[in-house]
């Protein structure tokens, strides 16, 4: 899995705490409790919080956690600002979490969350919410990230739930296969797919597609138009520049990657009459197979 991108997830997931709290002030982030309440059903959430139950305990047993404490969370993200990687493979099956769009659950996951649990945030996380992403700045390798964590918070705040749950979503996550990141990075070498469309983020924050300057919507638009037939002899190739802005990026990716869920639950439902979120393990497949993740994402210049 490429480090670049387990770094924009690992970040992405821990320091979205203005998200969190909209449910307690949403008169403040009104149109974020709005978009949570359109795409995150109750049942996917309820199903989510059953799921996160297992991946503490699966981890201490199989030896990545030392225990459920604080201190052995903050001592897993030591490890990875060390050695730049996390040294673990896992073979759990978290169904609902790998049919949901990461986008979507890092922007409302304060759904997972009870009201008593989200009240133990502070000010300060908030604060150093900001902080953490400020400081990345161009640097997003995994052991910078994992620094960042590890300067700014204690071992108590991982004894808060919101940290322990986002940060056994990000070992999850970084323990299993490309698939799980939406295939944010390629398992398949799509250099011999000659029809694709190019998209840049130059230095500016600005979009260009098949070298034309656009908006992100109309970027979203123009995948759109160009995934909706023949599909499996289609790809997307993406560049950013290395003064892309962080921020820029994950906005890019969560697009593209939005483009293919949409598509993916388009098909699910003709095919099988249901949600991706309700697929067995092979009617999923099926789905992968019929609307198949074509993207290359180059090294930024």
């Amino acid at each position: 899995m490429s480090k670049s991108v387990v770094s924009l997830l690992i970040l992405s997931i821990l320091v979205p705490l203005n998200q969190v709290f909209a449910q307690q002030i949403p008169e403040m982030f009104a149109d974020r409790v709005a978009f949570c309440n359109s795409n995150f059903d109750e049942s996917t959430a309820s199903q989510l919080r059953l799921e996160f139950q297992e991946p503490e305990n699966y981890f201490i047993k199989n030896g990545l956690l030392k225990d459920s404490s604080g201190l052995s969370y903050l001592s897993v993200y030591k490890q990875i600002a060390k050695e730049g990687d996390l040294k673990f493979i896992t073979d759990l099956q978290l169904k609902t979490m790998e049919t949901t769009d990461l986008s979507i659950l890092r922007s409302c996951s304060f759904v997972l969350l009870s009201q008593q649990e989200m009240e133990e945030l502070t000010p300060r996380h908030m604060a150093l919410s900001v902080e953490m992403s400020n400081e990345v700045g161009n640097d997003i390798s995994l052991s910078k990230i994992a620094s960042i964590i590890t300067e700014n918070l204690t071992a108590k705040d991982f004894d808060l739930q919101y940290y322990k749950l986002t940060s056994l979503l990000a070992f999850y996550v970084i323990s299993k296969s490309y698939e799980i990141v939406g295939s944010l990075v390629p398992t398949t070498d799509y250099s011999k797919i000659k029809n694709r469309i190019l998209i840049e983020l130059n230095d500016k924050d600005e979009l260009t597609i098949s070298d034309t300057t656009s908006s992100m919507e109309e970027v979203k638009n123009s995948i759109y138009e160009f995934l909706s037939n023949d599909i499996d002899n289609k790809a997307i190739e993406v560049t950013a520049m290395k003064q892309s802005t962080y921020a820029a990026y994950v906005e890019l990716l969560d697009l593209i990657n939005e483009v293919y869920t949409d598509l993916r639950n388009q098909k699910s439902i003709q095919t099988f009459g249901k949600p991706l979120s309700e697929l067995s393990k092979s009617e999923l497949g099926t789905i992968k197979e019929q609307i198949p993740k074509n993207v290359t994402y180059n090294k930024p210049k």
